[in-house]
């Protein structure tokens, strides 16, 4: 992708995910961008609220649009993603993208359904906006692409094809079923055809470029094996003269570890990195590799068996054998070099503060206040309410049909970590908390023992 171009997440809107009914989530820097105002001053954002209200499901809901994006086809198990009452999951996600000297807002949406036990997309659209300098302000919004129930409806997308080529783009949606008809390796050869040069043309290579090296997401999955002191994940970061690239390899944490030889040298280049910033969050400890020996791997290819180890001053112990939260900040501390630094890379990241000391998180975000990139975070920890803006903070209500909020009338100096307690304890926890009741807490507590 060029340098020159830039993309930013502004805003999503969730309908029928997961206990979601409907929710809107719209990023400080978009109100600025309405204004003409370009400058990305806002790039933390984070989600609190009640367990069970819909934190996690930004992040679900980012990374299925990755997915698509990305030309993947969703799982069957995504399905669940679905609200059974709903029985459709609906998704609008809006971007800016300045592009050929030119501001835009693209939005990209999609609606999901079970069809037999499979993802099924019957509804994808793809329009945009353009910021006319003259007038000071956006176009009205016009759509690229809209295909609903597999027929594009589109008058100018359809002008591109013949009737025969209509047939078999409807044929072809039908059987991607559960993958993006703009962004499918299957459909993008026909459309490149035909699209030649046009924005359309030009928007889904962006795009899906975006998907592939911008978007990174890290869930509870993710780092799962962590707490069974099995695996390690790291999104590896690295950078070139001409691309970005992301490789997820996993550290075994029981053995040594083997990688492809060629693959190597970037993983050492990149622990190396991480071994800068981890000495600097951490003091005095260093991350190193050891025991590296040559051998044949499997499938007759060349390899290198290796052990990740810690060490402080002259101590030198095996990565198992630190604490869940450092192997966590280990874990993700690529990505975060890549958002501080990339002014297109979106980093979602589900429950930040596990395993992190809350000073340690709080010093943390407010170095993160100044990235280049998009930082997005849910969190049960309230020490980064008082590092953070409320404009940059979204609470989750009990309301399923409008799920995420600002806080209102939020003074330049007031405590926003005091502020949501006070509401809590006085004036709106039914909106923000479903109350729990003690007494029924400690009856189960008592019955589960019997």
């Amino acid at each position: 992708m060029n340098n020159n171009i830039i993309i930013k997440l502004v805003s999503l809107t969730l309908k029928g995910i997961k206990n979601v009914s409907n929710g809107k989530i719209t990023f400080e820097d978009y109100r600025h961008l309405l204004k003409g105002d370009f400058t990305f001053t806002h790039p933390v954002s984070g989600i609190y609220g009640q367990n069970g209200s819909g934190k996690t499901a930004i992040i679900e809901a980012i990374k299925l649009l990755r997915i698509l994006l990305m030309g993947e086809k969703l799982a069957k198990s995504d399905i669940n993603y679905i609200n059974y009452q709903e029985k459709e999951l609906y998704l609008k996600s809006q971007f800016y993208l300045f592009l050929n000297d030119n501001h835009y807002l693209i939005s990209y949406e999609f609606t999901l359904k079970d069809n037999q036990g499979e993802c099924e997309i019957i509804n994808e659209g793809l329009s945009y906006r353009f910021f006319d300098l003259q007038k000071e302000k956006f176009s009205a919004n016009k759509y690229l692409f809209h295909m609903d129930n597999h027929k594009s409806i589109n008058q100018q997308f359809n002008a591109y094809f013949d009737h025969d080529e209509r047939l078999t783009l409807h044929v072809t949606s039908k059987i991607l079923k559960s993958e993006s008809l703009l962004f499918s390796q299957v459909s993008r050869a026909l459309l490149k055809e035909k699209l030649g040069n046009s924005l359309l043309s030009e928007l889904i290579d962006i795009f899906n470029y975006y998907g592939q090296m911008k978007m990174v997401i890290i869930g509870n999955e993710f780092l799962g094996n962590i707490s069974l002191n099995k695996m390690m994940p790291i999104n590896i970061y690295l950078e070139d003269d001409d691309d970005i690239t992301f490789n997820n390899i996993y550290l075994n944490l029981l053995e040594p570890s083997t990688i492809k030889k060629n693959l190597y040298p970037y993983l050492k280049k990149a622990l190396n990195e991480v071994d800068l910033l981890i000495n600097a969050i951490i003091p005095h400890l260093h991350l190193e590799i050891g025991r590296e020996q040559p051998l044949l791997m499997k499938d007759g290819e060349e390899g290198i068996n290796f052990e990740v180890v810690t060490r402080r001053e002259d101590h030198v112990v095996p990565l198992k054998y630190e604490s869940e939260g450092i192997k966590k900040i280990i874990s993700v501390t690529c990505a975060l070099i890549a958002c501080f630094n990339d002014e297109s890379l979106l980093l979602a990241i589900d429950e930040l503060d596990a395993g992190i000391h809350e000073y340690l998180l709080g010093e943390l975000l407010d170095i993160f206040l100044d990235a280049k990139g998009q930082l997005i975070f849910t969190s049960h920890n309230l020490r980064p309410l008082e590092k953070l803006s409320s404009k940059d903070v979204i609470f989750t209500t009990t309301d399923k049909d409008q799920r995420y909020i600002h806080l209102n009338k939020v003074g330049e100096f007031t405590n926003l970590r005091d502020l949501y307690m006070r509401k809590l304890m006085l004036g709106e926890k039914d909106y923000l908390y479903h109350q729990t009741d003690n007494y029924l807490i400690k009856k189960a507590l008592r019955k589960a023992a019997k």
